[in-house]
């Protein structure tokens, strides 16, 4: 059993202040001795155990329940116990989660390369027309945006938020299998795509915010800025990939009479990638219980309290209507007959110019 030891300095002591213990006792034990903060002796025995006084050093059996975080993971020998190492545990699982949230990016991205970016080319594909494709370019994100309003009290009724985000994940991966088979058939109404579409799009946007929360109790604060920029990097590098594979099986179906199963294809690799980001997404750890963040009333400052908040509002104000404006058409003018007619290798070979811009400005914008 252990035992401490505390040698004390002699000291005179007068007969009324401490009685002198009996010389025919040289070890006696102070069963009631009670600790005091003025007693010297108190400190290094806080559970008032037993002490026996021996000449000038007293002894006092140690409590073993008191045993410290360092030797609970070392040994007596100094050896680390596995089995009892929670940093050891808690920096492998960390590890792995940054593995697997850097892997679900590239999933998610070859999903999108293969499978979001030829949504309106396929619309164009089946035939029915530069206004179908223009709204299935756009419609669905502005109802995507307004389902994903129940996300918060889905994540509140499921109590997690990577179920919720696992879940609408799988959805997402499901959604284009109606897409392969209306590809192998050959036919789709236009309503029929818009509804594909606007599930496609309201499972992405749901699991977003959720995703966001869960995320932040996972990546440390004083890793996020450089993680997460490396993770857009190899995202973009993903989907850029996804986008010149689904581009070239395009390519090579366009000159026979089986067009569509190329999409067939590009949306079955779309959905298969999802589903691995589904499968991801579930191995990572989540922090118990639930994390609710409670935000109050939204304060902004006034456009006029920073010198040029206007003239910058304004300009994104306007680059953004432009663009939002312009974009849902940009594949019919692209592919369409009575317009520019490219080719797939054109049209990948442009989109795929903005991502190649993109990659290459991250570093020097920081």
């Amino acid at each position: 059993t252990p035992f401490e030891c505390r040698a004390v300095r002699s000291q005179p002591r007068t007969a009324a202040a401490s009685p002198a213990l009996p010389r025919a006792s040289r070890s006696t034990t102070l069963a009631n001795d009670t600790p005091h903060s003025s007693d010297p002796f108190s400190r290094g025995n806080p559970s008032g155990a037993p002490l026996t006084v021996r000449g000038r050093f007293r002894f006092f059996r140690a409590p073993m329940a008191q045993e410290s975080d360092e030797d609970r993971r070392f040994g007596i020998l100094g050896r680390r116990r596995p089995q009892q190492a929670p940093i050891a545990r808690d920096a492998a699982v960390l590890r792995r989660d940054l593995a697997y949230v850097h892997s679900d990016a590239i999933a998610a991205s070859v999903m999108v390369g293969t499978g979001e970016t030829y949504i309106a080319a396929f619309a164009l594909a089946l035939g029915l027309g530069d206004i179908v494709a223009g709204i299935v370019a756009s419609g669905p994100i502005l109802a995507g945006a307004v389902l994903q309003l129940v996300s918060p009290y889905a994540v509140r009724r499921l109590g997690s938020h990577r179920r919720w985000v696992v879940l609408s994940a799988g959805v997402q991966a499901a959604s284009f299998a109606p897409l392969v088979v209306a590809a192998l058939a050959g036919r789709l109404s236009a309503l029929g795509l818009l509804a594909i579409a606007t599930l496609y799009w309201a499972a992405g946007m749901a699991a977003g915010p959720a995703w966001n929360t869960w995320v932040g109790t996972i990546v440390p604060r004083s890793l996020r800025a450089r993680f997460f920029a490396r993770r857009s990097r190899v995202g973009q590098a993903a989907l850029l990939a996804g986008l010149l594979g689904g581009g070239a099986i395009l390519h090579a179906f366009e000159s026979t009479q089986d067009k569509l199963l190329g999409f067939a294809i590009l949306f079955s690799l779309a959905g298969l990638a999802r589903g691995i980001s589904a499968w991801l997404l579930s191995r990572q750890s989540e922090p118990a219980p639930l994390i609710e963040r409670v935000t109050g009333r939204l304060d902004l400052a006034p456009p006029r309290s920073t010198p040029g908040n206007r003239r910058l509002l304004a300009y994104l104000l306007a680059v953004q209507t432009g663009v939002h404006v312009a974009a849902p058409f940009f594949t019919p003018y692209m592919l369409g007959e009575g317009a520019l007619g490219l080719s797939y290798v054109g049209y990948m070979t442009l989109i795929a110019a903005s991502f190649v811009s993109k990659i290459l400005a991250l570093p020097w914008l920081g």
